[in-house]
């Protein structure tokens, strides 16, 4: 058990390293954006019926960027927990039919999750460099 905690520690530990430059991209870039533009709706128009329909614009992107990087980490980790399953499907199968110990099984079991979440790991900095390239906006 203690191994499985070791990976979940690991795999949190990358995904929240790997996250960083995205999140300071998403609160001093966008956010930074957002703030100039909702100035100049102020400086540009008088009434409150323009002026917070030019906000809401104005907050688009970084919204955007929050429902983006919500539905990519909510689809990693639905991966991670079909992985996961696919494992136990394996080790349920494995017990009905082959001729192993207890210990073998458990062994099997673990080095498959092993296998499913260091691979998900590894496929971290593709999911950053997609979620990246969807939150992206040109500097004012």
């Amino acid at each position: 058990m203690e191994a499985m905690e070791t990976l979940q520690r690991d795999l949190n530990d990358a995904l929240t390293e790997a996250m960083g430059e995205v999140n300071e991209y998403v609160f001093f870039t966008l956010q930074r954006n957002f703030y100039k533009c909702a100035y100049r709706c102020f400086d540009e128009h008088t009434t409150v019926s323009r002026v917070e329909p030019c906000v809401q614009q104005c907050g688009a992107p970084p919204q955007r960027a929050q429902n983006i990087i919500s539905n990519e980490l909510s689809s990693f980790q639905e991966r991670i927990q079909r992985s996961v399953l696919v494992c136990r499907d394996k080790f349920d199968e494995q017990r009905d039919i082959a001729a192993l110990t207890e210990d073998e099984l458990a062994r099997n079991a673990k080095d498959c999750v092993e296998r499913a979440v260091k691979g998900h790991i590894t496929g971290i900095p593709k999911l950053m460099a997609r979620i990246k390239s969807q939150i992206t906006v040109k500097e004012d």
